[in-house]
């Protein structure tokens, strides 16, 4: 087949490449500047709409290539700064950006997908992307309930992983094989696995839960989850549009990932004057202040937004270290419910208009967690009073992200409709736009890590397993206990057995799980860490320079 195509495309300006990660892709054979037309090619208008074909959604028409010549733009991939675009009306594809030969030719799908992906049968085949949808909004079909965990039993960590030990006693994620992915670069060095179709299945799932509960909701992705240009620009492709950003910088990347400032809502904390006049620039720009200093500082007027501290938080296993304001002492983060007139009359000195309340108080909170949820909820909702008696319309309530998944292998994914049924008892709250800003929910059980096993040895009857990979690659384990648990690539024969999954840092703290079970490992094999999505690779550092690692979107 693919000496079939370069015989096809041998004319053309463009040759295909087999990219060992990429697939097929299409690369340039010539320089093009932008406006300049790259290519011509044919097309034929028809009702139908494939995987190979390009929509007009002005004209309703859908175009496929009349010849095996005419691929492009059909087989073009995707990038959310494409350096081509189409001009069906004459035939042609024209670029945007400066081409030399040998880039890789691309164009933005996303206008269009959701058109494509109409099409589809709702009893899909199993490798298509999305077999639990028909087009964006549509009812899920009852595989896809079972594959995105809707409406069915709690799932533990490997279920809710999509992943799983094939007959030959290789793990597989998603479909694909762990030990040929830790293979496909150098064995020796760790590589993050981060699966398209998890991100997918994930952000479905979630949102699937806002809209089957809520008239009105709004679901940003938080950046500082996973801020990696390979992920965001997979998650743009994947529909979703808004984003939560807490830095400037990551504004940028949003903004360079294909994102629009006008869908970020910004939360930060400690402002200096340098941030506040980068954000400035954009006008559009929500965001959300934690301080009255911030209040006062600030230079934007419109789309603003409290970020209260309601003095209580919900985290993993009731960890004061993993919430954003809890009750035992004063954290940085968030305007006491005490202070929230004076925030207002602050307001409306300066002519600024409170629109929304904002209320981030938790990481990685399970089900079991959400004691303090009604607490928490009761002064949002007192807060919102507050804001009205003062002349303010509060039409945005964010209650924040934080929302766990299974981290070891009996844990259960997290109770989305106990949550929204909390929720719903505050109609101060559900009568206005209910907004989240999950970053683990989406990216956390979307990522895996792969290390190789170093040393194997015993010590005072502790049995130890130590990796190349440290907490510098994941801090999450050694400063919260977020467990990023571990399990053997390639499962050997033997009994499991306790062992103590260390880091490769001259750190005492430095460990993977203390209490791991599993099968025999030797120096050599591999090792999967799963959920390694959700601020491991955002929060990475260079500790004693072991900062090699090597990424992959499968």
């Amino acid at each position: 087949m693919l000496r079939t195509l370069r015989r096809a495309f041998s004319s053309q300006p463009y040759r295909v490449v087999n990219h060992d990660v990429m697939g097929i892709r299409l690369a340039s054979l010539k320089k093009c500047m932008p406006g300049e037309t790259f290519s011509k090619f044919n097309r034929v208008a028809t009702d139908a709409c494939t995987q190979h074909s390009m929509t007009d959604a002005w004209k309703g028409v859908n175009y496929v290539a009349k010849t095996e010549k005419d691929h492009i733009p059909f087989y073009l991939e995707h990038h959310p700064q494409p350096n081509l675009r189409v001009s069906a009306d004459s035939e042609s594809v024209v670029a945007t950006r400066p081409i030399q030969p040998g880039d890789f030719l691309s164009i933005d799908y996303c206008a269009t997908e959701h058109t494509l992906f109409a099409q589809f049968p709702t009893v899909a085949e199993p490798a298509l992307l999305r077999p639990w949808t028909t087009g964006s909004h549509e009812e899920v079909n009852e595989e896809g309930k079972m594959w995105l965990n809707i409406d069915t039993p709690p799932q533990d960590l490997l279920t809710s992983c999509h992943a799983e030990y094939d007959a030959r006693e290789r793990m597989q994620f998603h479909g694909v094989d762990l030990l040929d992915a830790a293979w496909s670069y150098d064995p020796d060095t760790p590589l993050y696995v981060y699966s398209k179709e998890a991100l997918r299945i994930n952000l479905h799932r979630v949102a699937h839960y806002l809209h089957k509960h809520f008239e009105r909701s709004t679901l940003f992705y938080s950046v500082k989850a996973n801020s990696c240009e390979t992920v965001l620009c997979e998650i743009r492709h994947a529909g979703q549009t808004r984003l939560d950003v807490c830095s400037p910088q990551e504004v940028d990347r949003g903004r360079a990932c294909g994102f629009d400032v006008a869908d970020m809502q910004y939360t930060g904390t400690n402002l200096s004057d340098a941030d506040l006049i980068r954000l400035a620039r954009h006008e559009d720009l929500r965001i959300n202040v934690d301080s009255l200093s911030s209040l006062a500082r600030l230079p934007l007027r419109r789309h603003v937004g409290l970020r209260l501290d309601p003095n209580m938080g919900m985290s993993y296993q009731d960890d004061e270290r993993l919430q954003c304001t809890c009750g035992s002492k004063p954290t940085k983060m968030g305007i006491l419910l005490s202070d929230v007139r004076q925030a207002c009359e602050l307001a409306r000195r300066r002519g600024v208009n409170l629109e929304r309340i904002h209320a981030h108080v938790g990481n990685s909170f399970q089900t079991d967690d959400m004691g303090p949820l009604n607490g928490i909820l009761a002064q949002v909702q007192h807060a919102i009073s507050i804001c009205e008696e003062e002349g303010f319309a509060i039409t945005e309530v964010n209650l924040g992200g934080g929302y766990g998944v299974p981290y070891l292998p009996d844990e259960l994914t997290f109770d989305w409709d106990a949550w929204a049924e909390a929720v719903k008892k505050y109609p101060a709250i559900t009568e206005r736009r209910v907004q989240i800003e999950p970053g683990d929910s989406i990216v956390k059980n979307a990522g895996v890590m792969i290390a190789r096993a170093t040393d194997v040895f015993e010590k005072a009857g502790t049995a130890f397993v130590g990796l190349n990979a440290g907490m510098n690659l994941n801090p999450l384990p050694a400063y919260y206990g977020i467990t990023s648990y571990p399990y053997p690539v390639l499962r050997r024969e033997g009994d499991a057995r306790r062992v103590s999954v260390v880091g490769n840092l001259n750190e005492s703290v430095d460990v993977w799980r203390e209490d791991a079970s599993m099968t025999p490992v030797e120096v050599g094999d591999h090792v999967a860490l799963f959920n390694s999505g959700g601020y491991a690779h955002s929060c990475r550092t260079n500790h004693s320079l072991r900062n090699e690692f090597n990424s992959l979107l499968i």
